[in-house]
């Protein structure tokens, strides 16, 4: 139970003198999650996408009552989550974002270093506002555009615009100008499913149009 889990994370951070905290930033190195029995699957959360984002491990609870038995820091790999309980099982996401970063993986590569992104939604499912979503978009190498000259062809750029469908209704002549350019609108599920299986997802299911 939750209580139980809260004693052996507070005793495992004061053994391995481990800072806790509530929040995922740029100092945050691992993120422990619940998992659906012991299957290396969790819930699909904000924290998991926030982590996913900045290559970190995403280990089951599990990781750390191995640690406290054996009186030392075990290696993460046999308790890094594999999947997540809305997408799939077995994507391994967390795992290729993670060794995406790695020495041996030069040069680095960000998933989304070669798209432009444009946000005109209101974040994604109540899961996320659009400061968030426009975080994880540049940890994601992506760049963040609100120009209103995003039209112009930019080479080797996939130029997105995430929104739902009512940001399109009165707005076909725009819709069809920025179509004609290469411009895509995808729903934000287009973009936070990408990266959190850490593989660019077909545009086809996440299209919107007027």
């Amino acid at each position: 139970n939750s209580f139980y889990l809260k004693i052996r994370l507070k005793e495992f951070c004061s053994k391995f003198q481990i800072e806790l905290s509530n929040i995922v930033d740029n100092h945050t190195t691992h993120l422990i999650t619940d998992e659906e029995g012991e299957t290396l699957v969790c819930p699909l959360s904000k924290k998991v996408i926030q982590s996913v984002a900045r290559h970190m491990y995403i280990v089951t609870y599990r990781w750390i009552d191995a640690c406290l038995k054996a009186n030392q820091i075990l290696n993460e790999k046999l308790y890094e989550i594999q999947g997540d309980l809305t997408l799939s099982s077995d994507h391994n996401g967390m795992q290729r974002s993670r060794q995406s970063i790695l020495p041996d993986s030069l040069p680095k590569n960000l998933l989304f270093e070669n798209f432009s992104i444009m946000l005109k939604c209101n974040g994604c499912q109540e899961m996320m506002n659009n400061d968030e979503l426009i975080e994880l978009v540049q940890l994601s190498g992506a760049k963040h555009t609100t120009d209103s000259h995003f039209s112009r062809l930019q080479i080797g750029i996939t130029r997105i615009v995430l929104c739902e469908k009512e940001y399109l209704i009165n707005r076909r002549e725009m819709y069809e100008k920025c179509i004609q350019a290469g411009i895509h609108f995808l729903t934000p599920e287009w973009f936070l499913e990408s990266l959190v299986q850490y593989r660019i997802q077909p545009f086809q299911e996440y299209q919107i149009t007027p």
